[in-house]
């Protein structure tokens, strides 16, 4: 069934999210493998000092 979910994230595309390239499971562990993200992730932007506060409109955009 987990496999499933994954064929569904990989059909996935938006501008503001990152893609689900894949995953890797041997057994005992399992990793899921998204596109490389240059500047950071959310959270680390939102926990950033220069993180500004978005407006509604600007969050409605996103």
């Amino acid at each position: 069934m987990i496999y499933l979910a994954f064929l569904l994230l990989l059909t996935v595309h938006h501008p503001n999210l990152t893609s689900f390239v894949g995953y890797c499971d041997n057994g005992r562990s399992m990793a899921l493998i998204y596109e490389y993200m240059a500047n950071g992730n959310f959270q680390e932007y939102l926990s950033s000092e220069k993180a500004e506060n978005l407006s509604w409109e600007k969050r409605l955009h996103i």
